[in-house]
């Protein structure tokens, strides 16, 4: 009728396969814990990381500053007074071509 019934217990068997799940529980959760650690010291630069960036930086803002006059010295010197429209057109070319490979291996990348 409607008299409560208490489910049949399983013995030992089910309180040692209780136990492997709950001993399973607890292994997967320290190892989420250690994963979760080990993303966020990942997402934290170090001095290291930031130093060699900083000198990349200025290396590379000391070499665009050097080679814009050197490239105009030597375009003048090779295409007279001309020489500003084909360096113009030259890094127009450049950074064409450069999008152009950037847009159709992102595209190969997408299909594959």
């Amino acid at each position: 009728m409607n008299t409560p019934t208490t489910p049949p217990s399983g013995g030992a068997d089910a309180d040692a396969r209780i136990a492997a799940l709950e001993e399973n529980h607890r292994r997967m959760a320290a190892e989420i814990e250690r994963l979760e650690d080990e993303v966020q010291r990942l997402r934290r630069p170090g001095l290291g990381f930031i130093a060699r960036v900083g000198v990349g930086l200025i290396v590379l803002v000391m070499a665009v500053q050097i080679a814009i006059p050197m490239t105009l010295a030597l375009a003048s010197a090779a295409f007279g007074r001309a020489a500003p429209a084909v360096v113009g057109l030259t890094l127009t070319a450049l950074i064409v071509a450069g999008l152009l490979t950037y847009t159709v291996r992102r595209g190969r990348a997408e299909r594959a």
